[in-house]
């Protein structure tokens, strides 16, 4: 049953990065629907993760609303890295001089083994 739950989820997940992206472009879920040869009804479904979407479907979405697929199977995870390299870049803008020290320890940090692949 955790299963189950887990892939709603993922399906709604999925949903909400369709919606934002349809968004972003100024579609209507009949405009989207009208594109990817399915009703209304199935967008609207997608959306809210009442039904999932096939690969198919997906990348077809993808390619109509202009992202890659895998930015609507992305983890939130996205927009915290997001903001991450927008406060970074925001620092070396006003504080340029950082940015050597910023980069050696960066290569250090790139140097050392992965804690994955020990």
């Amino acid at each position: 049953m955790t299963g189950r739950t887990g892939e709603a989820s993922i399906d709604a997940q999925v949903g909400e990065r369709l919606r934002a992206a349809r968004l972003r472009v100024v579609l209507t879920q009949g405009d989207l629907a009208q594109a990817l040869g399915v009703d209304r009804s199935t967008v609207a479904k997608w959306e809210s993760g009442e039904r999932a979407m096939t690969a198919v479907a997906l990348t077809r979405a993808a390619d109509v609303l202009g992202i890659p697929p895998a930015a609507l199977l992305e983890e939130q995870r996205r927009s915290a890295q997001h903001q991450a390299v927008q406060l970074l870049t925001q620092t070396l803008e006003q504080h340029p001089d950082l940015l050597p020290p910023m980069l050696a320890a960066l290569e250090r940090l790139l140097d050392q083994p992965s804690p994955r692949s020990s």
